[in-house]
């Protein structure tokens, strides 16, 4: 489990994300693969990638966004910030590493790619 936290905090070294932001993370990460409610067994590899790749992905739009990211009188910001969270999940699913590409430098592009879906699907003036 810790080599995959590894390889995955290694694959986003030129973001902007904190330490403290990587460590949350790693947690949400662990809390992820350990639900019972949601995964009857460990993950594998590319699942714990995908995932990943998926909160990372929405944190770094998350912190970019920062004070424009607004909810709106149907949405709050909090509904908004999950929203992102689970369209990230979801775009991360499309990168299937299952055919094995759990590497940095393959990780390190599904998060490049989701960020800039995010940026598409949410920029400012999109009903999202």
């Amino acid at each position: 489990m810790r080599e995959i936290v590894d390889v995955v905090c290694a694959a986003q070294t030129t973001s902007d994300i904190a330490s403290e932001e990587q460590r949350a993370i790693a947690g949400k990460l662990v809390d992820w693969m350990m639900d019972d409610s949601l995964n009857s067994e460990l993950p594998d590899a590319a699942e714990t990638a995908e995932h990943a790749i998926g909160l990372i992905a929405a944190e770094i739009f998350i912190s970019e966004a920062g004070d424009t990211l607004v909810g709106n009188d149907e949405v709050s910001r909090d509904e908004l910030i999950d929203g992102i969270n689970e369209t990230s999940q979801v775009l991360a699913a499309q990168a299937n590493l299952a055919s094995g590409a759990t590497d940095a430098a393959s990780i390190e592009k599904a998060i490049t790619k989701g960020v800039r879906a995010l940026r598409k699907i949410y920029k400012p003036g999109n009903p999202a």
